[in-house]
């Protein structure tokens, strides 16, 4: 018996998660990858409505990154921007989730 199978037949899958796989994916594929790469855009182009890290957390990003020149910088300014995107919109989407499954057992 396959994994995927065995899995499947012991119906955990419904009291964990009521929606279903391809909703899940139509949600990650048409907003929170959209938004998350629109707001990467925003915050690198107009960086001053944005708070800034403190000094002592991006040195360390830095160190951990690698960085070793001003375009390698950039680059993680980029992947920070896109993380923070999609910790923004997918607990966005999961609120919104949990909000509409809420109202329907009322």
């Amino acid at each position: 018996m396959h994994l995927h199978k065995f899995i499947y037949s012991l119906n955990l899958w419904d009291s964990y998660c009521p929606m279903s796989i391809r909703k899940i994916g139509q949600v990650v594929c048409f907003f929170v990858l959209p938004c998350s790469l629109a707001f990467t855009w925003f915050i690198n182009h107009y960086p001053e409505y944005f708070p800034t890290l403190p000094q002592e957390l991006a040195i360390k990003l830095v160190e951990f990154y690698g960085a070793q020149n001003a375009e390698q910088v950039a680059d993680l300014e980029v992947v920070i921007g896109f993380v923070t995107g999609l910790v923004i919109f997918g607990g966005l989407s999961l609120f919104l989730f949990r909000f509409k499954s809420s109202q329907h057992e009322v």
